[in-house]
């Protein structure tokens, strides 16, 4: 019995949800994020020195109206610049393009650390049986190409839901 307590609670603990929602007072719209979710992806082409991406976390964000995704790399990227892409490529053959919102650096005190938010058309991740196979990432040293196993595309497809029906009940 503690056994299967003690297993429903660690379940609970990772599972996505949303993380905060309110009504921002001053503009009227909704302030709404999921909670942090890992990814294990797969890297399929990486030119900085690093083998592989360690630590990618992404969340999803909604402000004044617009939908941002997060993603945290712990070891792996540098830097990204205001408009570099992330293009998510969907099991459809269809590109998501996104854009970066500002500059993103890592910090030496951070261990290298870095959190970039994109935005752009999220529309297409809305689409049945349309999953997110590979990610494109633009960086100040090159190009990181990623694949996601399935269980990473079920991830993405389902914060991008609790999204969509939390901005339903505002």
């Amino acid at each position: 019995m503690c056994i299967c307590v003690v297993f429903l609670v660690s379940m609970t603990a990772f599972a996505q949800k949303i993380e905060k929602s309110i009504l921002d007072e001053f503009t009227n719209k909704p302030l709404i994020a999921t909670s942090w979710t890992s990814l294990s992806s797969k890297v399929l082409y990486h030119t900085n020195y690093y083998s592989s991406i360690y630590g990618d976390y992404f969340l999803f964000e909604v402000a004044d109206g617009d939908i941002f995704f997060h993603l945290r790399w712990i070891v792996g990227v540098d830097g990204i610049e205001k408009g570099m892409k992330l293009l998510f490529k969907m099991t459809d053959g269809s590109i998501v393009t996104l854009r970066a919102t500002h500059n993103f650096y890592t910090s030496r005190e951070e261990n290298k650390k870095l959190e970039a938010v994109y935005t752009g058309d999220f529309s297409a991740l809305g689409i049945a049986n349309n999953q997110v196979a590979q990610m494109r990432i633009t960086t100040n040293h090159g190009v990181v190409l990623l694949k996601l196993n399935e269980k990473d595309a079920k991830k993405i497809e389902k914060a991008y839901s609790l999204i969509q029906e939390e901005i339903g009940k505002y």
